[in-house]
């Protein structure tokens, strides 16, 4: 609150508070879900069985025969096709940090009116199916350039979720100017 006050431009104390409150926010929600993981259930990667089941569910859509198998010394998920394990996806592989990030920023920016709440609740579900998108195209990969995987996983894949966080970002600043904090 000190360094607010010495702040006397309206801009760069807007920042700053922009900043604070994002941090804040976002590392509120990390200890939660970390806690979450750690202390509530710490037996379950409940997320990332989702993001496992909708994968399996794709896949099958797609025709192709793959089953989920657990392990249950280490928190992954091994995805099969025809008993094969093509892909193991392991906690992270949930977007649950996208998802926390992209509330974080929009709370952190936007007053949380009805408008708000609804362009969250559509932008997690967005990011969702990129991310079941990402595994998918990852089974892909294993199956058919498994030395590219990498790359694939890595970079090209990874950098396209983050870019879609960025881009839900400009589209609801850009649509949503108006509702600013």
């Amino acid at each position: 609150m000190m360094l607010l006050n010495k702040i006397k431009d309206p801009k760069i104390r807007k920042a700053v508070v922009f900043i604070l409150s994002f941090l804040t926010l976002y590392f509120s929600l990390y200890i939660v879900y970390y806690s979450y993981h750690k202390f509530i259930f710490p037996d379950t990667i409940f997320f990332t069985d989702i993001a496992a089941y909708q994968t399996e569910y794709l896949l099958k859509l797609f025709g192709h025969n793959t089953s989920l198998t657990f392990d249950n010394n280490y928190p992954k998920i091994y995805l099969n096709r025809d008993n094969v394990v093509i892909l193991a996806i392991y906690e992270g592989c949930n977007a649950a940090t996208l998802y926390i990030i992209l509330v974080s920023f929009l709370l952190s920016y936007f007053k949380p009116t009805k408008k708000i709440v609804l362009v969250i609740i559509s932008s997690v579900l967005i990011m969702n199916i990129l991310n079941i998108a990402r595994i998918t195209g990852l089974y892909y990969v294993s199956l058919y350039n498994p030395r590219e995987f990498y790359f694939y996983h890595k970079y090209l894949f990874n950098g396209a979720l983050l870019g879609a966080v960025i881009l839900i970002w400009i589209f609801t600043i850009k649509k949503y100017n108006d509702i600013r904090r």
